[in-house]
């Protein structure tokens, strides 16, 4: 089901389309996103359905958004969220 379904009749009915849509990101690059691939996915999105000037200047609070309810939902589930290297531990302690 694609994202314009869902917000009408499913799960995300109701919601701001650049929540849901920053929902999707996140879910679809596993929580790991950069700029070139919030780029890419932003741009077939802007191909299929543009979003306003307004849910563009929202979108990065909404990707912040998702990624923290992505490690609330990850430590809920106790699984690891992130990995930390031991050294920048180390080093930090140090």
């Amino acid at each position: 089901m694609c994202i314009r379904d869902r917000l009408k009749s499913g799960q995300w009915k109701g919601l701001p389309r650049a929540y849901v849509i920053a929902r999707e990101m996140v879910s679809l690059s596993g929580g790991l996103l950069g700029e070139e691939n919030i780029l890419l996915m932003l741009r077939a999105y802007q191909d299929a359905a543009p979003l306003t000037d307004r849910e563009l200047q929202v979108l990065p609070e909404m990707l912040g958004l998702a990624l923290l309810e992505r490690m609330e939902n990850g430590v809920a589930d106790g699984r690891r969220v992130f990995e930390i290297p031991y050294e920048i531990i180390e080093r930090q302690s140090t």
